[in-house]
């Protein structure tokens, strides 16, 4: 695994996952694998999975939150320890505001990736959110679109029953579409029909910032564009 120096983000995931180490430093990304990576992985996501929220007494939002965090953390270590990203050093910058924000609210200082990014991670990458506050923004918008299943009711796919079925035997990290697809609960083009809708009716994210009082209308606008200014750049260097 190729590491070259130190990157705030990729720390960040590895205490994510790695809550029960301590020190965890380059030295310990550097010598990661993958099979300790997955298997770190599957035992945080079992612990954060929202289905565990009532056992644990706590919110199935919050949950939601922390199974977010997880699965980003993963995404984020995976490429890593693949050898698919390099990470230059950085140096430190003066950002004295950043030592009133916990950890897990911490803001990013940095470039900006070079690759094309939703406008919720441009937000983030930009400084304009933190890691926290992204989170919180994947979960409510989640939480405000239809679910797959209702959709599918309402469609006249499935029955109250299929759903009943499927939720009790997808294994817990498995999507709803994917495992009724997989046993032929619908066709492919029903699948993305169903998928095509719920993307249709949940609301943008750019509404959480907005409602939260986080950024401004004038804010979010000037975001959208700079966001579609740096992907169309991206997509103009590519077909060059």
């Amino acid at each position: 695994m190729l590491l070259t120096g130190a990157d705030s983000e990729l720390i960040y995931a590895c205490k994510v996952l790695f809550t029960h180490k301590t020190g965890v430093d380059f030295d310990f990304i550097n010598g990661l694998d993958l099979s300790g990576l997955k298997l770190a992985y599957r035992k945080k996501a079992l612990e954060t999975h929202p289905d565990r929220s009532k056992a644990l007494g706590r919110t199935e939002e919050e949950m939601n939150g922390l199974f977010q965090e997880v699965s980003s953390a993963y995404e984020i270590l995976a490429p890593v320890v693949l050898g698919k990203r390099a990470l230059k050093k950085r140096p430190k910058p003066p950002y004295p505001e950043a030592r009133h924000h916990s950890f897990n609210d911490r803001f990013y200082h940095g470039a900006i990736p070079k690759r094309e990014l939703k406008i919720g991670q441009f937000l983030y990458y930009s400084g304009r959110i933190s890691w926290r506050t992204l989170i919180n923004a994947i979960v409510w918008q989640k939480r405000q679109r239809p679910l797959f299943g209702q959709i599918a009711m309402e469609w006249k796919i499935l029955t109250a029953h299929d759903i009943n079925t499927i939720l009790k035997k997808k294994a817990f990290n498995e999507k709803f579409g994917e495992y009724a697809l997989k046993h032929s609960y619908f066709t492919p083009f029903q699948h993305l029909a169903i998928m095509g809708r719920q993307r249709k009716l949940q609301p943008l994210i750019c509404r959480y910032f907005i409602e939260k009082g986080i950024l401004t209308s004038e804010q979010v606008n000037a975001s959208v564009m700079n966001a579609d200014g740096h992907n169309r750049h991206l997509k103009h260097k590519r077909r060059l």
